[in-house]
């Protein structure tokens, strides 16, 4: 009878899929709270005892007592003033990171176009430096990170607000940090209630760390009411994965790498090629790409380019 029981449990074990990894953020579902704008495990623009930007809790949650909620906020006078920048609306922002104040407030004195009408993610050139304004994130050394998943409802005050939610891989070597992946979801729509989002992550392999992100902003200059963006019930899908490197297909070849805006992919056979930039937006994609052929990009950074189920790493000078 023993060995029957012993027998149809191993049976069960076999036919059960294998659950993935069991890794979260701190404080995943926004329920610890210190204050009403402080919460365990996230951070936001607070600076010299300002909140740049409105980040609290609410209860209008998906689930629990509470969630998280961000709103874009015009920079106090004060501030701005001492940063000598204009008095702009700073982004609704908050990260499960820890964020470098030196560096960031460099980017802002530098770009002096922030919410110009331009795009979301165009004018967070920080994005391109994004490894090194925020550190210290989510240790996912050992898994292969698949999706950020939770849910979202997205108040906008106006048709000009937006939203955006991401994630990077970062990888650690020699003391240099640099993205190896990540994936993004705009949000351009306002929401009736909340809604599931799952961002799908790429990687050109092993990674150390997981840093999550979201913001919102509007791109009218005149804009003086912003709306919310908020969150719930975040979870990681990831499986534990061995401490070996991911072999490389030495019969893929980009070059130049770094380029000047052209450069060409050398294969054996046509490939489904996609090229996507620093958070995981596909600038480009070829169905059937031939060898050799010339692609160009017009902008400067990092691209990960996609060729069929394998990343490459690509720097456009």
């Amino acid at each position: 009878m023993k060995r029957i029981f012993t027998i149809l449990t191993l049976a069960f074990i076999l036919a059960t899929p294998q659950v993935k990894a069991q890794i979260n953020f701190v404080n995943a579902d926004f329920e610890n709270w210190s204050s009403n704008t402080s919460a365990s495990g996230w951070n936001t623009l607070g600076y010299m005892g300002f909140n740049l930007c409105e980040f609290s809790r609410t209860t209008d949650a998906y689930s629990g007592n509470f969630a998280a909620s961000i709103s874009s906020q015009m920079l106090p006078s004060l501030v701005s003033n001492m940063l000598g920048i204009p008095q702009i609306a700073i982004p609704g922002f908050m990260t499960n990171a820890t964020i470098d104040f030196t560096q960031l407030i460099s980017i802002f004195q530098d770009i002096s176009n922030i919410g110009d009408g331009s795009s979301l993610t165009d004018n967070l050139e920080m994005l391109n430096s994004l490894s090194n304004i925020l550190t210290n994130g989510l240790n996912v050394d050992g898994y292969e990170v698949s999706a950020i998943n939770g849910q979202f409802s997205f108040e906008p005050a106006s048709s000009t607000e937006m939203g955006l939610l991401a994630a990077i891989l970062v990888n650690t070597e020699n003391n240099s940090r640099s993205i190896v992946g990540g994936g993004v979801q705009e949000i351009i729509d306002a929401t009736d209630g909340y809604q599931d989002f799952s961002i799908e992550m790429f990687s050109l392999g092993k990674a150390q760390e997981l840093i999550f992100l979201a913001l919102t902003t509007s791109m009218d200059t005149n804009a003086v009411e912003f709306g919310k963006l908020k969150l719930d019930n975040l979870s990681i899908s990831a499986n534990q994965v061995g401490l070996e490197e991911i072999e490389e297909d030495n019969s893929i070849v980009l070059y130049p790498n770094p380029a000047k805006q052209s450069f060409k992919i050398q294969c054996n056979t046509p490939k489904q090629v996609s090229i996507c930039d620093a958070i995981g937006r596909t600038i480009k994609q070829f169905d059937n790409y031939t060898s050799n052929t010339t692609i160009t990009l017009e902008d400067k950074g990092i691209y990960f380019v996609k060729i069929d189920n394998s990343y490459k790493k690509l720097v456009i000078e």
